[in-house]
């Protein structure tokens, strides 16, 4: 079976919930050869699995190919926090707010900022917190991961605003 074929198959496997099955379809799989796309369902198939520490340096490789992607920073940032992993994630969230200015692409740009402002807020940096947030609109809010949906007034307020 083709490494993209068996990356779909254990992705489809392990959002069924076929954990084993799905690691099992990835287990031989020679990362170094793989497509970055690839690479991006590799990361997947482990956060699906629960094995975030294989996602994290899935994302990670993918993160320094020539070819990475608007969103890419932010997956990995994402894994990062739910890691615990937060100085980390405050780099790659604003590597995928830069990669989001220069492509002038924002599907990222506000769960990115979300994401920023309250890691900012959360280690003491207020005033860069809101200099990110002043980027988004009243309404843009995010998933945070192990906090929940926030928004813009949300943080808002946590800043004293």
């Amino acid at each position: 079976m083709k490494s993209s074929q068996a990356l779909l198959s254990a992705l489809k496997q392990a959002k069924n919930g076929s954990f084993e099955m799905a690691q099992a379809l990835v287990a031989e799989l020679e990362e170094d050869s793989l497509s970055t796309e690839d690479l991006r369902t590799l990361a997947l198939v482990h956060s699906y699995c629960g094995q975030e520490h294989d996602a994290e340096r899935i994302w990670e490789k993918v993160c320094a190919r020539q070819d990475v992607g608007l969103g890419d920073f932010f997956m990995l940032a994402s894994t990062q926090i739910g890691l615990g992993h937060a100085e980390k994630a405050i780099g790659n969230l604003r590597e995928e707010i830069a990669e989001s200015d220069r492509s002038g692409q924002s599907y990222y740009l506000s769960s990115a900022a979300i994401n920023l402002a309250f890691l900012l807020a959360e280690r003491g940096g207020k005033e860069e917190a809101r200099k990110v947030l002043r980027r988004l609109s009243d309404a843009d809010g995010a998933y945070v991961p192990g906090v929940g949906q926030i928004t813009k007034r949300d943080l808002a307020k946590r800043l004293g605003d």
